[in-house]
């Protein structure tokens, strides 16, 4: 643990340590937990965020805490009552993975750590489902960002679509959950298909580097992650007709919609676009399938 927070300090600075250090303190708080990339060892500075969850009673004092957390925009913080991470853990909830594995509990008293050793984490149906619905989701948002020209944000969520899809195989196949950039490699060579674990390490590269995501890699990730999920999904050029089709539309918000089963080739997709018309000043949520656009309805 003092080697681990030592690497994290590195990365983060002293100033940001005394925050969170800080947070601890705050009336209510009942533990802190450093998650994510930057204590997997995963962590890329300029485009990860310093993820961590907070634990507290219902009398948490939130204007203190909230005023705390503002010193460092790049804290993502969670916060979560204890019978709410005590039912996300009992449901086999990612979260919980991520909160009890590869983390750093900064502070937390007999309560965090009783939670942690009878409701810590396990993999049910619930998991195989929700890397499933995270990986979809993960990809909507890459799409997005490449569409509104936020570069990192395409980066991020394409490396993380990644990340859950073999999530997916890893939970549905062997009941693990790997969370380690290289446990995710290691797991992929064992159980999933070869293109995806080459794609995975591609993309890694280029999040290590901040390299920009082209439409081609993207293409490429919708084609993987629609051929490991089984679900059919419109190409990318269908949101870019239909945008050009409404006047020039600008995107706002996307998201991938199931429409229903279709045995044995899985489930079919729409996209939703939730998108702005300058020349009409009007905003629409549009729905786009492969034949293109399905409605269009005033938001």
């Amino acid at each position: 643990m003092a080697q681990k927070l030592i690497n994290i300090t590195r990365i983060i600075g002293d100033k940001t340590l005394r925050i969170l250090e800080s947070v601890c303190k705050v009336n209510g708080v009942i533990g802190v937990v450093i998650y994510g990339s930057i204590s997997r060892g995963d962590y890329v500075n300029g485009l990860s965020d310093i993820n961590i969850a907070i634990v507290a009673s219902q009398e948490v004092d939130t204007r203190n805490l909230w005023s705390l957390l503002s010193g460092d925009p790049r804290i993502s913080p969670l916060l979560l009552q204890l019978d709410k991470l005590k039912d996300i853990c009992t449901k086999g909830d990612l979260l919980c993975h991520n909160i009890f594995k590869e983390s750093l509990i900064l502070c937390g008293d007999d309560r965090l750590k009783n939670l942690s050793i009878y409701y810590g984490p396990r993999v049910t149906s619930y998991t195989v489902a929700q890397a499933k619905n995270l990986a979809l989701s993960t990809l909507s948002l890459a799409i997005e960002g490449y569409m509104q020209g936020d570069k990192n944000k395409a980066l991020r969520n394409a490396y993380h679509s990644l990340r859950y899809t073999i999530t997916y195989y890893s939970t549905r196949t062997i009941q693990k959950v790997p969370l380690k950039d290289s446990d995710m490699v290691n797991t992929c060579i064992r159980i999933a298909p070869s293109n995806l674990c080459k794609f995975f390490n591609e993309i890694r590269g280029m999040r290590n580097t901040l390299q920009q995501l082209r439409l081609a890699e993207l293409e490429t990730l919708l084609h993987i992650l629609a051929t490991s999920l089984k679900v059919t999904i419109p190409p990318i050029s269908s949101i870019m007709l239909a945008l050009r089709n409404l006047d020039n539309a600008k995107l706002i918000a996307l998201r991938i919609k199931n429409i229903e089963e279709h045995k044995p080739y899985g489930n079919r997709a729409h996209y939703v676009l939730i998108s702005s018309i300058p020349s009409k000043n009007r905003i629409v949520e549009v729905e786009v399938s492969w034949n293109g656009i399905v409605s269009v309805e005033e938001k």
